[in-house]
């Protein structure tokens, strides 16, 4: 959030959160083919991990008010809170029912990249509605 913060201030909010989304990916992918990897990779791999993710939540919980009027605004920031704790919650459901089924670790993490690249694209048309700040 120090970072991201900062950035989407000075420069486009979508061009930090889609730049951020395709360094979150490829990262993600990597650390998906760093697991065999000596610990001291894979703990610095997933600190770099850990920095772009956290930064991309902050990020679109910021951009979530430029969607909403001002007396709508803690309601649909609350929205996106909720659908993203949904999102924690059945991340590793479904993580764990694919490794059931013989997915190999390293293939989930390129999937979860691959995913983030999704939010890339998600970027990038919210970029062209460019909503205005509701008061």
């Amino acid at each position: 959030a120090f970072v991201f913060g900062p950035l989407m201030d000075r420069l486009s909010p979508y061009r930090v959160l889609a730049v951020a989304f395709v360094c979150g990916g490829v990262t993600v992918g990597l650390l998906g083919l760093l697991l065999s990897s000596s610990i001291g990779v894979i703990f610095a791999s997933a600190f770099v991990v850990g920095f772009i993710v956290l930064g991309i939540q902050k990020g679109l919980n910021a951009l979530v008010i430029y969607y909403y009027p001002l007396a709508l605004r803690p309601v649909g920031l609350s929205w996106a809170l909720g659908v993203g704790r949904f999102g924690q919650i059945a991340g590793p459901l479904i993580a764990g029912s694919l490794i059931g089924f013989g997915v190999k670790p390293a293939t989930l993490f390129i999937l979860a990249g691959i995913l983030m690249l999704l939010g890339m694209l998600a970027m990038r048309t919210l970029a062209g509605l460019k909503p205005q700040l509701a008061t």
